[in-house]
């Protein structure tokens, strides 16, 4: 009974062990970090940064694993980045950023004082069609893709890089019970505008791909796709010191 808990626990103080090597170091170079979730998180911020921000272009790192990341990873190495700015005050800060199912892990880390000095978490901003199938109740937090153009999610489902949600699983607990009884259809409670994010997520396996599809256009293409990101990613670089005011306000 007790070998499972001990081998959690010894993973994780391997992974905390790690986390602060790996921070110690991207600290050393005097570089501010952005630690996000996933590489497609990675791809697009960079590009989000050179359209948006130019001037922090080269002034900021942005970190993760390829594959295994997830808030986990983006809180350690806040955590990480904290206890080696205790000693090096002088250092540059660090910004995570994730999904809005990490909300409470967030909230935690932000909460205490002592924190957020060094380093801090946001959250992804969720977008208009977003908002307003969560104020139909429907459980669909916001992720990297939610922020993406329904035209994106148009074509990806053209590509067939689309996996159905479970639909039991997002709807309201009103809606899921009346769907078992045979009362009611998920159809008929969804709106056209923001469906798409209810009914189905990009396939992990296509999540970079479309990434990279996507910051492969010209600028002024990208400027238009990769809008929604401005918001959260001006107020993360505002956090790390640089001056974004005037940017990012013209982008909210």
């Amino acid at each position: 009974m007790l070998a499972p808990r001990i081998s959690d626990m010894i993973a994780t103080v391997r992974q905390q062990e790690a986390a602060k090597a790996e921070a110690t170091r991207l600290a050393q170079e005097h570089c501010a970090s952005i630690f996000v979730e996933g590489e497609s998180d990675r791809i697009i911020l960079m590009r989000a940064l050179g359209i948006f921000f130019p001037q922090a272009v080269g002034l900021v790192r942005f970190a993760t694993k390829r594959e295994g990341a997830g808030h986990t990873y983006v809180i350690d190495m806040l955590s990480a980045w904290r206890w080696q700015h205790k000693h090096h005050p002088e250092r540059p800060k660090a910004v995570g950023i994730v999904d809005g199912d990490a909300a409470q892990a967030r909230k935690d880390f932000n909460k205490q004082p002592d924190n957020v000095k060094s380093a801090k978490c946001f959250e992804y901003p969720a977008p208009g069609p977003l908002r307003a199938a969560r104020a139909a109740h429907f459980k669909v937090h916001a992720t990297l893709e939610t922020l993406y153009p329904q035209d994106i999610w148009t074509e990806a489902g053209r590509r067939n890089e689309l996996v159905c949600r479970s639909g039991l699983k997002i709807c309201p607990d009103d809606l899921a019970n009346r769907i078992i009884l045979g009362e009611a259809q998920l159809q008929d409670a969804l709106d056209p505008a923001w469906q798409y994010l209810v009914t189905h997520d990009f396939a992990p396996a296509h999540k970079i791909s479309t990434a990279e599809f996507m910051c492969r256009q010209e600028d002024a293409r990208c400027r238009v796709l990769l809008a929604n990101f401005a918001p959260v990613l001006g107020d993360a670089l505002a956090f790390l010191g640089f001056d974004v005011g005037a940017d990012a306000a013209a982008q909210a």
